[in-house]
């Protein structure tokens, strides 16, 4: 993280797919790096929205991975920010949203948790809790 910061590389550190650190914690479900690139987003250049190649953004990828933390974490995230509602309607591949994503590979929970913070219910969640 601290390599990130000092080199000002959040959007030059992209692998072949187009993801960026972001993607990454997201896709892999790590909780305590996501919340370190959260509050470093402007730091990194990042955007909490930003698509890889394929139109996936953080959330796209944690909901489809069922990755429950993860998506609470970028959910509180947007919530703060003013994000959420258009966060969770983006469309990523195949034009799904990450509820869509998240239902399709059987997520159920994760579903429930992002049609909660459409209706203004995301601070029911804690972050963290399991």
């Amino acid at each position: 993280m601290e390599r990130l910061v000092k080199g000002n590389r959040g959007t030059s550190t992209i692998n072949r797919a187009g993801q960026t650190a972001l993607h990454l914690a997201a896709s892999k479900g790590s909780s305590e790096v996501l919340e370190k690139l959260l509050k470093n987003l402007n730091l990194l250049h990042l955007g909490i929205a930003d698509a890889d190649y394929n139109r996936n953004n953080a959330l796209h990828l944690a909901a489809k991975e069922g990755h429950k933390e993860a998506v609470e974490i970028l959910l509180h995230h947007a919530k703060e920010n003013g994000e959420i509602k258009g966060f969770v309607r983006l469309p990523g591949p195949g034009s799904m949203t990450a509820s869509e994503l998240a239902s399709a590979s059987g997520y159920l929970e994760v579903v429930e948790i992002i049609e909660a913070s459409l209706a203004g219910r995301v601070e029911n969640f804690e972050i963290g809790e399991k």
